[in-house]
């Protein structure tokens, strides 16, 4: 069980301050390292609603370089798009059939045909063996998606873990202080070009993906096997 923080408040000086994210997006490319900032919830509620009305009354943040720049929704139809050119959706989609799919089934925007409401993490997630298998297709497009998910994913990993619901005492100590509006742009995400080549390797993907699931399996046997003598 996690311990709670007796970190101070950077505002007040309250003890028990928790840890929030705040990410400033600059341009494609270039790393990101958020802003940790310790706050009590009050503070942080002062905190969010100074940046709601910084937004409300300045649209033009720092990440803004013209008709560039994509707003939340543009960026995940960007990727969805590209999920869709490339072919890789297909991927994924047998990758669910065979047992070995990364969305949790816990998930509140899971419905029967599929996810109904995605955030940024969602669809900049590749997993590792497709990633690969993209940046065999195009080098240039792997990079890419590599630094998406490392960077623009990341600052809603929290909204993920709370739209999965994972468990409160499982997830990332820092929480999002605000979710970003504006990310940088434009992004090349044409994927038509890549889908043949791409789809040639779905196979050896979906191999890769149930030898890990495997894996998976046998460590999670193995763990609950020593909790088991633990208790005993």
């Amino acid at each position: 069980m996690k311990e709670h923080s007796l970190t101070d408040c950077r505002e007040c000086k309250a003890k028990s301050a928790r840890l929030y994210e705040l990410y400033a997006l600059t341009t494609v490319g270039e790393p990101v390292e958020p802003q940790r900032i310790w706050l009590c919830v009050q503070c942080a509620r002062r905190e969010r609603r100074a940046l709601r009305e910084a937004r409300r009354t300045s649209p033009i943040n720092a990440t803004d370089s013209g008709d560039s720049n994509l707003s939340r929704d543009e960026l995940i139809a960007e990727l969805d798009r590209f999920w869709a050119e490339s072919g890789a959706v297909e991927i994924c989609r047998r990758c669910h059939e065979q047992g070995t799919g990364c969305c949790p089934p816990m998930c509140r925007h899971l419905g029967e045909l599929g996810c109904l409401k995605k955030n940024v993490f969602c669809t900049s997630f590749v997993c590792s063996a497709l990633l690969n298998a993209i940046a065999e297709c195009d080098a240039q497009k792997g990079r890419l998606l590599k630094w998406i998910k490392l960077n623009l994913g990341a600052a809603e990993f929290r909204v993920y873990e709370m739209v999965t619901r994972v468990p409160a005492l499982d997830r990332e100590e820092a929480r999002p202080l605000a979710v970003p509006e504006q990310y940088p742009g434009p992004l090349d995400l044409a994927g038509r070009a890549m889908k043949t080549q791409l789809l040639a390797l779905a196979n050896e993907v979906l191999e890769i993906r149930r030898r890990w699931h495997q894996e998976e399996l046998r460590q999670l046997l193995s763990t609950k096997n020593e909790e088991q003598i633990e208790s005993a």
